[in-house]
């Protein structure tokens, strides 16, 4: 059960609670409007989930670019040090690729850094829209 289930039959059980009480005093039956209310509060409920499940694809395609970049990154470092091994081999001559590695390294801890803020700034989307949501945040 997502927490926006928990938000909604929290929402329904005070809805219903409030509708028996306005029935009890007044002697009307207001089943019918706490229904439909309850209804909305179900709609946004479904909205906000449709926001979640939205914000964790985007979260996951951009580690997944994060992931295909690092690996490209790290094919170029292999093909950099063979192509200077083989020049080792065939000259005599040591040619460095320490600093390509350290670039290297240096990007895909950037490509990280943003996915991560990415996934934070989700996160925060996620949590505002469920404190909006909440019926114990009023």
């Amino acid at each position: 059960m997502s927490i926006f289930d928990k938000f909604k039959d929290k929402a329904t059980e005070m809805l219903q609670g409030a509708g028996d009480k306005v029935t009890e005093a007044t002697g009307i039956d207001v089943s019918g409007v706490t229904d439909h209310v309850g209804g909305a509060a179900e709609g946004v409920t479904d909205q906000a989930q449709g926001v979640t499940d939205q914000a964790q694809g985007v979260t996951d395609q951009a580690q997944g670019h994060v992931d295909g970049l690092a690996d490209q990154a790290q094919g170029h470092v292999d093909n950099a040090q063979g192509a200077a091994d083989q020049f080792t081999e065939a000259t005599g001559v040591d040619v460095p690729v320490d600093q390509a590695t350290e670039a290297a390294q240096g990007y895909a801890d950037q490509a990280q850094g943003h996915v991560d803020g990415l996934a934070d700034q989700a996160q925060g989307h996620v949590d505002n829209a469920g404190n909006h949501i909440d019926p114990t945040q009023r």
